[in-house]
């Protein structure tokens, strides 16, 4: 189960490994059902509440798929690939749940994995510049990874580590070794590296959620630590507002965009004046692209008009379908073909709405319930088992970063929904299964 974790976790985001990570998942999955089998663990409601809730997304696909196929071939290779993945997935991620609550000398394996790829992701901008121009952007990454997304999403994992070890030991009297301090503080700083190499904005908001974060639970919990309690919260305060400078002034000098001087402009215009419809991205439209904003003289920044445009319309086209199309990752693709013909749209930049689309309401609300079931469970939890109090605030922290960077982060292709339901199914048993059954 552990090598089969370690293999899928590596593979997962690159590109060209669909087949490495369908077996590192069958492998994993058939060792975890052998052995729950052979160690007979139980289960409590609690565990298996929110895998339910998990599993109706590809039930209600399957659904849609028998008595509303509106694209049958595309619905089925969604079923038979992706959901076939996330099925198989979430049997493993039970037993490995499993696993980790009842052989706690293993725990460290599931912690070490998380320093993978912030180390692989500063290796590649290292080589790349040593042996190219430059030392940021994706010369080299964009040939491993699949897309610049890709590291967003598997450094926030990492990262939110990060931010839970400080708040955990800032809510606890337990001792946190001068050794493994440094070993998170070299991850952290690792991961500023890495996301301001990726000139990643979504990278920047995750990082300035944390700390903000960070702040609001000092404030509130009144940490242990006794007169450092306000030392901490000042420095925090004070690195925050540093980095949100620092971030804010790499972002605009890249390429002289200006994307955040210019944003409320921007998205004023948007929003009230542009007629142009280039949005669209057919060919009803021959003008500039992005188009002019008037007010700056400039053209809008794309991806801010993108974002805003796609977004507005993703919206409107989930209220008019609130069952979904019955496939995930270019549902607003399909729609956006169907209402514009030649449109060569993808996706709205929203991980949330660009999931939705695909499932409707139904499957958006199955797991965000399952979801809330799990951060509640892990509150509970941390109160009740000091063994697991690191993990459950680690399952705390994740879904409120996550479920923010799925709102703002393209994460609706089937790498990330693989992945995404595979930890939700692992926080699941691991957030509910605190008493262990010696």
């Amino acid at each position: 189960m552990i090598l089969g974790f370690l293999v899928a976790w590596i593979v997962w985001p690159l590109r060209g490994t669909i087949a490495a990570r369908n077996f590192a998942l069958v492998v994993g999955a058939i060792s975890s059902i052998s052995w729950i089998l052979i160690f007979q663990a139980k289960f409590k409601i609690q565990d298996l509440i929110p895998i339910i809730l998990l599993m109706f997304v590809p039930i209600w696909l399957l659904v849609l798929y028998i008595d509303f196929p509106r694209a049958p071939a595309l619905q089925w290779d969604d079923l038979s690939g992706t959901w076939l993945r996330v099925v198989i997935g979430s049997f493993f991620a039970i037993g490995l749940g499993k696993l980790y609550i009842h052989r706690p000398q293993y725990r460290r394996y599931f912690w070490w994995v998380l320093f993978i790829w912030p180390i692989i992701v500063f290796m590649i901008f290292l080589m790349q510049g040593i042996f190219t121009d430059s030392w940021s952007g994706e010369t080299f990454y964009i040939h491993i990874f699949k897309s610049k997304v890709a590291g967003l999403y598997f450094l926030a994992w990492s990262l939110i580590f990060c931010f839970s070890t400080f708040h955990y030991h800032s809510l606890t009297l337990n001792k946190f070794s001068i050794k493994k301090s440094i070993y998170v503080l070299v991850l952290f700083l690792l991961c500023i590296v890495d996301f301001v190499l990726l000139q990643s904005l979504n990278g920047f908001i995750a990082i300035i959620a944390c700390f903000s974060m960070t702040i609001i639970f000092l404030i509130r919990d009144k940490p242990k630590l006794k007169f450092m309690g306000f030392f901490i919260k000042t420095i925090l305060f004070i690195v925050a507002i540093i980095y949100f400078i620092t971030a804010t002034v790499l972002y605009n000098t890249k390429g002289g965009s200006g994307k955040l001087i210019n944003l409320k402009a921007d998205i004023r215009f948007i929003l009230s004046e542009d007629a142009t419809g280039a949005w669209k991205w057919d060919k009803s439209y021959d003008g500039a692209y992005p188009p002019i904003n008037p007010v700056t003289g400039n053209n809008v920044n794309g991806s801010t008009y993108e974002r805003v445009t796609w977004f507005q319309e993703g919206i409107k086209i989930l209220i008019d379908n609130p069952l979904g199309l019955g496939y995930t990752g270019q549902a607003f693709a399909g729609y956006m073909s169907e209402r514009y013909p030649g449109s060569r749209a993808t996706k709205t930049h929203s991980g949330w709405l660009d999931f939705g689309l695909g499932v409707g309401f139904p499957g958006l609300f199955a797991i965000w319930l399952a979801l809330g079931v799990i951060f509640f469970q892990s509150r509970h939890s941390f109160y009740v088992d000091p063994h697991l109090q690191l993990t459950q605030a680690f399952i705390f922290w994740a879904i409120l970063i996550m479920n923010l960077l799925w709102l703002i982060a393209e994460f609706s292709d089937r790498e990330y929904i693989e992945h995404f339901f595979f930890v939700v199914t692992f926080f699941s048993i691991v957030s509910a299964s605190y008493k262990v059954d010696r």
